[in-house]
């Protein structure tokens, strides 16, 4: 797989290529993940040059130092992001006009494209949870306008296979929040989502195909009033752990008694903390969760397991003070995290930990004038090559990108682009099974909309039908 040059791909070897997909060999293959990193805030790193990088000390184990330079050897097959910046920005495409397949055996509403319009809902700011099975196939969840939660899934592998949204079977009808998800121990797609009453409530896939829903996780509600959407993690030992706020600001957490759910969820432990958004989990390479959020004093902070103790809450480094949206963390190729932010004043930044102790801050995040300032919560997705790519939305409702130009090189991105589209909502980026980059995003007239990468360029927006 190679990055966007700057020469314009034939329309028919698009439409060729997306018609055969999977069967392309120059995708290289990628081994379904049942674990999902929550991502909700984001975005990330600087050009040489009066970049501000500030530093602080947490109480966490040190490890391995973080390298700026890209590894050769930690190749997966696939070409390197070395495109340059100008030629990367100019590589949006007109999207292959084929028709997609029916989602046989998925939801039974095969989609073509373009699709129906969607039922009136309020997207603008709605998050989408994206989550692959064990074997591979991607699932959309979100929130609806008749407040149950609904998705989408991929009947094949490949970005064109998308069913229509439909509601998750047994969704309680009062759901108040974004739906969180992850991939169970078993690859079972799980959802996590608030009710107006007070409570976080789950569902899952079984293994016959359908969907079961349970109430409370813990069999009852809160010690406190929940307010903001769950996040949610698979831990290295195999249970699922979620953690939302309460309206004090204190942390939460809870996780499964025993892997895959079986036998039920452990009391409430408070973190205690005082973010002012949601809190979002991550697991570090070490197999620790860490769970990061937007303190009400704007700056980043973040709360560290390990040995099964936390550490408590602390600020990381001397960074922005005016965030305006959740973090997001995301691994780079050497397996170590960034944490992307998006400020008040539109810019993105980003921490990076050397040895797990020192934070780094890069300000601001990549060159280039969009002409608007990023009003989303961005979203990180990771190449099969390890450099990663940041999709964000725009105040005036365009779609920009930005990508490393190589994988670890934590100050050598390329400078923000646009691609089509015009999102309403906060955009989901994921790599499908085949190592596709695909994005999804709620767009005008309540709709969800697909960009995904065709191998030489992004495609255009693509609608996926059904009701939200």
């Amino acid at each position: 797989m190679s990055e966007p040059s700057g020469e314009a791909p034939d329309v028919g070897a698009r439409q060729q290529f997306a018609k055969s997909f999977g069967a392309s060999t120059s995708w290289s293959s990628v081994q379904p993940k049942v674990r999902v990193r929550v991502i909700a805030g984001v975005t990330a790193v600087v050009v040489a040059g009066g970049a501000a990088i500030g530093f602080g000390m947490l109480d966490k184990p040190s490890k391995t130092p973080k390298t700026s330079a890209v590894d050769a050897a930690r190749s997966t097959g696939i070409s390197s992001a070395a495109a340059s910046s100008a030629a990367r920005a100019s590589a949006s495409a007109t999207a292959a006009t084929a028709t997609t397949d029916a989602s046989a055996g998925r939801s039974g509403q095969g989609a073509t494209r373009p699709q129906t319009s969607l039922a009136a809902s309020s997207p603008v700011g709605q998050r989408l949870a994206v989550v692959r099975d064990g074997a591979g196939h991607a699932y959309a969840f979100a929130l609806s306008g008749a407040r149950t939660v609904v998705y989408a899934s991929q009947s094949s592998t490949g970005p064109l296979g998308w069913s229509a949204f439909q509601t998750v079977p047994g969704s309680p009808s009062d759901v108040v929040s974004a739906p969180a998800a992850v991939a169970d121990q078993d690859g079972h797609p799980e959802i996590l989502a608030r009710t107006a009453n007070g409570q976080i409530v789950d569902g899952w896939r079984t293994a016959s195909g359908g969907w079961s829903w349970d109430g409370a996780v813990t069999g009852g509600a809160l010690p406190g009033t929940p307010t903001g959407d769950p996040g949610v993690i698979l831990r290295a030992d195999g249970t699922v752990a979620v953690f939302c706020r309460l309206s004090s600001g204190a942390v939460l957490t809870t996780a499964q008694a025993a892997a895959n759910g079986t036998t039920g969820w452990t009391d409430w432990t408070s973190l205690g903390g005082g973010l002012a958004g949601n809190p979002v989990p991550f697991q570090d390479p070490d197999g620790d969760v860490d769970v990061f959020g937007r303190s009400g004093a704007g700056t980043l902070v973040a709360d560290f397991e390990h040995g099964g103790a936390w550490a408590g809450w602390s600020t990381i480094g001397t960074g922005p003070n005016d965030l305006a949206y959740d973090p997001a963390p995301a691994a780079d190729a050497d397996g170590l995290g960034e944490v992307f932010v998006t400020t008040r004043s539109g810019t993105v930044d980003s921490a990076w930990g050397n040895g797990g102790r020192t934070w780094s801050w890069q300000t601001p995040t990549a060159s280039g004038a969009l002409g608007s300032a990023i009003a989303s919560s961005p979203s990180p997705v990771s190449w099969t090559d390890g450099h990663l790519e940041v999709f964000a939305r725009l105040a005036d409702g365009r779609l920009a990108h930005t990508w490393e130009n190589q994988p670890n090189a934590i100050t050598a991105w390329a400078a923000w682009g646009l691609l089509p589209g015009a999102p309403s909502g906060y955009p989901a980026g994921f790599r499908n099974a085949d190592g596709v980059p695909e994005v999804l995003a709620y767009t005008t007239g309540s709709h969800i909309e697909l960009d995904y990468w065709l191998g030489t360029a992004w495609s255009s927006p693509a609608l996926i039908g059904g009701t939200l």
